[in-house]
């Protein structure tokens, strides 16, 4: 566990890579889970070693590649159930804040996020930020916002969880509530137009938060550059009353990857949180244990505009 002073440098060197899970402590869900057609603990922990170090190598690959290990090893775990999603209603806001009072709320309860929100959501790229170009200087300001919502550890919570415990605006709760549900969205840009962006969702998420028309935006972050059509764009999809979705800390980074590597990655984390709660959607994963997503995709655009082979830091 990170202590209070090791935070967000304790992410910035693991955001990278996929999260480490105490093998032995998740064989009490296998037997939750089959009942007698569980594993015994040896032949549990044996199976479970090996699809771990089969997900950190797709993790570490550029292209997407074939399956099949995985899928042997899934099935005699018995994580071989179809991916359930969240169809929960999602929250909605009737107006959200500015991306500069999302930054600013971020940093009053955690100041270290200035510095080291875009050190752990950018890697290579937080070295080369220019915060004197606009789109660069919306860049840093969404990385902070972005890990405004993120526990500092089991004990200590997120700056805006702590910001919420004193506020008394009904408006700001709900609007804060609303962007802590959305799961972070991975879209490549289709279009751009007055009436907004239009995206296509490369995770394939469940339809209550994938927008189906135009997203509003403002102030969209670019590392590479303005957003054009065609790049890939992460950010928190927020529903609206009255309909529609409004991008929320959104950033761009070039173009996009084809949509099944990222889907590739999202299931490597997946399946690693499977391995400790069955019930554990895809959406879920989303909201709560996206950096090491956002992170990957980030260090492959990298090295993919620096004509990089191989990731630094990824395996």
């Amino acid at each position: 566990m990170a202590t209070d002073a090791q935070w967000p440098f304790f992410c910035a060197r693991e955001a990278a890579a996929l999260p480490a899970v105490e093998l032995a402590a998740t064989h009490a869900e296998h037997c939750r889970a089959l009942g007698e057609r569980a594993l015994s603990r040896e032949d549990y922990l044996h199976q479970a070693q090996s699809l771990v170090a089969c997900l950190r190598r797709r993790w570490s690959q550029h292209s997407v590649s074939d399956g099949s290990d995985v899928d042997s090893l899934v099935q005699r775990l018995g994580l071989q159930q179809a991916q359930r999603s969240d169809m929960r209603a999602p929250h909605l806001a009737s107006a959200l804040p500015s991306l500069q009072d999302l930054a600013r709320l971020a940093a009053d309860h955690e100041p270290a996020v200035g510095q080291d929100g875009p050190d752990t959501l950018y890697g290579s790229f937080s070295e080369e930020l220019n915060v004197r170009r606009p789109e660069q200087r919306y860049a840093a300001l969404a990385a902070m916002g972005l890990m405004g919502f993120v526990d500092v550890d089991a004990v200590k919570r997120s700056p805006v969880h702590r910001y919420m415990r004193s506020c008394t605006c009904v408006q700001q709760r709900a609007a804060l509530r609303a962007i802590a549900w959305a799961p972070v969205s991975i879209c490549r840009v289709e279009a751009i137009d007055e009436q907004g962006l239009s995206l296509t969702d490369l995770l394939q998420i469940a339809a209550p938060y994938r927008p189906q028309h135009a997203v509003a935006h403002s102030c969209v972050g670019g590392l590479l550059g303005p957003l054009q059509c065609g790049d890939v764009l992460v950010a928190r999809l927020v529903p609206r009353e009255g309909g529609g979705f409004t991008a929320c800390m959104a950033v761009s980074a070039g173009a996009a990857p084809q949509q099944g590597l990222v889907r590739m990655w999202l299931d490597c984390l997946w399946l690693m949180a499977r391995l400790s709660d069955r019930r554990v959607t895809a959406e879920a994963v989303l909201r709560y244990a996206w950096v090491p997503l956002v992170r990957r995709l980030f260090e492959w655009s990298y090295q993919r505009q620096a004509g990089m082979d191989e990731p630094k830091g990824l395996r």
